[in-house]
């Protein structure tokens, strides 16, 4: 685990009232559940993938709503 990464987990720990042990250990239990699950809740780790999702996100919201709902069909 690199420094960076402990004082990452230190801190989230702390943030939610868990020891280190109990925050890794939910939030691997998490991960390993969605993952199975195929419903990744994971936050994107690289800046621009987070970039790209809000981007995403946007651009649906400037659809018609009709084309959100019944998506790009046409009759």
């Amino acid at each position: 685990m690199t420094f960076e990464t402990r004082e990452a987990v230190k801190a989230a720990a702390r943030k939610s009232g868990m020891t280190m042990g109990e925050w890794v250990n939910e939030t691997l239990h998490s991960a390993a559940v969605s993952t199975i699950s195929g419903q990744s809740n994971l936050p994107a780790h690289r800046i621009e993938d987070q970039l790209d999702a809000i981007m995403a996100q946007l651009d649906d919201l400037h659809r018609p709503f009709w084309r959100r709902i019944f998506g790009s069909r046409r009759r």
